[in-house]
């Protein structure tokens, strides 16, 4: 099954309560983790680096100010990469970026 971006985005802003923050995505519609999933898998978002030295991508991710139009494709797929890959380590890391809103700013500024 293909997934299409603008439905993925569609899907979680649907979601958005008033004050700009997600209600737990994850546990409210699964459907919603899986189907970004296939759409990072095959638009081949993943990138090979040392993701768990970024340092650069840390500070990005934690701040809720962040203007995600101003950095370049490569960056971007870093910071998703970063994250499904910390969700190995880290479970709930994936959920906690949909719910925060990271993924959502990231996914708008493609």
């Amino acid at each position: 099954m293909i997934v299409n971006l603008s439905n993925v985005i569609e899907s979680i802003d649907i979601t958005k309560i008033e004050n700009g923050v997600f209600p737990n995505l994850y546990k409210v519609d699964e459907k919603i983790v899986s189907d970004f999933t296939k759409l990072f898998r095959q638009q081949g978002w993943m990138i090979g680096f040392n993701w768990s030295s970024w340092d650069e991508g840390r500070s990005i991710l934690r701040n809720k100010e962040f203007d995600y139009s101003t950095i370049d494709l490569e960056t971007k797929r870093k910071l998703l990469t970063a994250i499904f890959r910390n969700d190995r380590f880290c479970n709930g890391a994936l959920e906690s970026s949909l719910n925060s809103g990271v993924i959502i700013n990231i996914l708008k500024s493609f």
